[in-house]
């Protein structure tokens, strides 16, 4: 297991920041359409899964 210095996990962070902010406003142009597709629905669905991940990745880092 390797350790991780605190400006490795600083970087790491805000990475996941970014990614998350990317697909935050990604699932805000798509919810700004009136009548969503069941394609833009699921896209949706999908990216805020993906966001969760990313906040999961990003809770651990704070944890070891």
């Amino acid at each position: 297991m390797s350790t991780q210095t605190r400006e490795e996990k600083a970087k790491l962070f805000d990475n996941l920041l970014r990614e998350h902010d990317k697909l935050s406003r990604q699932v805000s142009l798509l919810q700004s359409n009136f009548n969503l597709s069941k394609d833009e629905e699921k896209k949706i669905k999908d990216l805020k899964k993906e966001m969760q991940e990313l906040q999961n990745k990003a809770a651990k880092l704070g944890s070891y």
